[in-house]
């Protein structure tokens, strides 16, 4: 099961691409058999053009999403993706410790001040996410991020992932 926000949006992108390389592969004016609008495994998908009739011939889409996905790895990573937001958003203002927050730019020596602002129990609740969203005012009316950016959306998954050291 995928739990996090920015695992599942990535999981939707592989979709798109797939459903986009059926659509390709099939032609333009491709239409499926059945009453629904609904692709599932098994469906027999015709390519007919307007005014024509089907010969019979059908390509059976036989999707396997979990071979489709290999060994995407669909987990956030501290070092990449978590660490380089917060350095580039945070640490200009807190490398000397303001509000009780010090970064110093280091991955492995920030972790600890970071986890520290992190609830895993809710992800959403997290001081980190709270202070940069500037929820309540909490961070002096600066607003680094909305709750609608990708910013806020890596954090959140990264956090609901448990926030592993990786």
């Amino acid at each position: 099961m995928i739990e996090s926000r920015f695992a599942r949006h990535r999981l939707f992108a592989i979709i798109a691409c797939a459903m986009l390389i059926v659509t390709s592969a099939c032609g333009s004016s491709t239409s499926r058999e059945g009453d629904d609008d609904t692709l599932t495994p098994g469906d027999a998908i015709t390519d007919s053009n307007p005014g024509e009739t089907s010969s019979g011939d059908s390509t059976v889409i036989d999707t396997q999403l979990p071979d489709m996905l290999g060994d995407v790895s669909l987990e956030v990573s501290y070092t990449q993706q978590v660490f380089s937001i917060i350095a580039g958003k945070c640490h200009s203002c807190h490398a000397n410790g303001t509000g009780g927050f010090t970064l110093t730019g280091v991955a492995a020596t920030d972790y600890a001040e970071i986890v520290a602002r992190v609830n895993l129990a809710d992800p959403p609740s997290s001081l980190i996410l709270r202070k940069a969203t500037n929820e309540g005012g909490q961070h002096g009316g600066i607003q680094v991020f909305t709750m609608s950016s990708a910013d806020y959306q890596v954090i959140l998954s990264w956090i609901s992932e448990g926030a592993p050291n990786n």
